[in-house]
């Protein structure tokens, strides 16, 4: 009697063994494909991935390579070959283009329909889509990239490019051609862009420099070290620039803040902040037309700068004592619209002007603390 419980005992364990086991288990399929075409100066290449990365090599040959490596996951055999089934390529070239997209076939009936969509299943549990290109190609080639569930590496790119990445990073370094990057839920990471456009949402940026930059964005956090030329339609982003010579544009709900200010500014700002903490001695102009913001503005010791400011009853006026040339005016008694006007410093032929219209929020002007002092 005590074998046969004995015995029963190890059964029962050995079941339960196998049956963590079978749970465990994953079964993987892989695939590989490669393409290579000649390439002329008119030629230029598209590429539509989905579920994986694509990593781009420069190389000097006038011909591009595509390697695909595609593997899925799934905790089930039959799913891991379901899955495995509705990857497929797609492959167009002429001579003047060349076209490589990822193809997940939906005319598969019940399985497809039972997914409904297959961003829910591929990263759920065990199962997973994996599917990577290996790019070589020359340099300076128009070049279209599309990426979800993604990421992009590039090093040096020459030609003109245009990047939609969504739920993936981007991670380039001189971008020397006319960029235009769309990217959302992601981060990117990027040395130069000397002529570019980007339209960011919820997405991180870190650029090094850029010459011509326009920007389009929401809910995003950027950042930039040095600028030229910056034109920002802004969202509730936080925006951050170390040097910059001319802003335009507008922007509601968001941060900026400009540690070095050159040359020229003309902005809208509504529910946010501006924030300069250095004004160059020899900029040209600022003009600000704000609502329910608040303008931080400081100036070097030796600055000299002409100021206007109109605003409303609801708005705050700070200055230091020193600028006691500044002067208020009512330009409204019932609306209780002020103005401040006058010169800061010594007064020139051709000072550099400040003008700002707000209402409501506050303005403040600093002037800068050497380390000195």
């Amino acid at each position: 009697m005590r074998n046969m419980k004995y015995n029963s005992n190890i059964l029962l364990v050995l079941a339960l063994l196998a049956a963590n086991l079978a749970f465990g288990q994953v079964y993987e399929r892989n695939r590989s494909e490669s393409k290579s075409w000649k390439v002329y100066p008119q030629t230029s290449l598209e590429i539509v991935n989905k579920y994986g990365n694509i990593n781009l090599f420069n190389w000097s040959k006038d011909s591009v390579r595509i390697e695909i490596k595609a593997q899925v996951k799934a905790s089930k055999e039959q799913k891991a070959d379901k899955l495995f089934e509705f990857i497929d390529f797609e492959f167009n070239d002429s001579k003047y283009y060349i076209v490589a997209k990822t193809q997940l076939r939906q005319n598969q009936g019940s399985f497809w329909a039972e997914l409904s969509d297959l961003a829910n299943t591929v990263f759920s549990g065990n199962n997973k889509i994996q599917i990577d290109y290996d790019v070589y190609l020359p340099a300076d080639m128009e070049l279209k990239l599309e990426n979800k569930f993604g990421n992009i590496y590039m090093t040096n790119y020459q030609g003109k490019l245009s990047i939609d990445l969504s739920n993936g990073d981007l991670k380039a370094y001189n971008l020397s051609g006319q960029s235009d990057i769309t990217l959302s839920f992601g981060n990117a990471t990027i040395n130069t862009i000397d002529n570019g456009y980007m339209d960011l949402s919820y997405a991180e940026l870190n650029l090094d420099s850029a010459n011509e930059l326009q920007l389009e964005s929401k809910s995003s956090e950027i950042e930039i070290g040095k600028v030229g030329s910056l034109q920002i339609n802004s969202r509730r982003d936080k925006l951050q620039v170390d040097e910059l010579s001319i802003l335009t544009g507008e922007s509601s709900f968001t941060y900026i803040t400009l540690d070095r200010f050159e040359k020229d500014i003309k902005l809208k700002t509504e529910f946010g902040d501006l924030k300069i903490n250095e004004v160059a001695l020899d900029f040209h102009q600022i003009d600000l037309e704000s609502k329910y913001s608040d303008l931080l503005i400081k100036f070097s010791p030796s600055a000299s700068t002409d100021i206007n400011v109109e605003y409303s009853e609801t708005t705050g006026i700070y200055y230091p004592d020193k600028y006691s040339t500044l002067k208020t005016s009512v330009l409204d008694e019932k609306t209780g619209k002020k103005s401040l006007n006058g010169n800061i410093g010594v007064t020139q032929q051709n000072s550099p002007m400040l003008k700002i219209t707000i209402q409501a929020g506050k303005v403040t002007f600093q002037e800068i603390i050497s380390d000195s002092q």
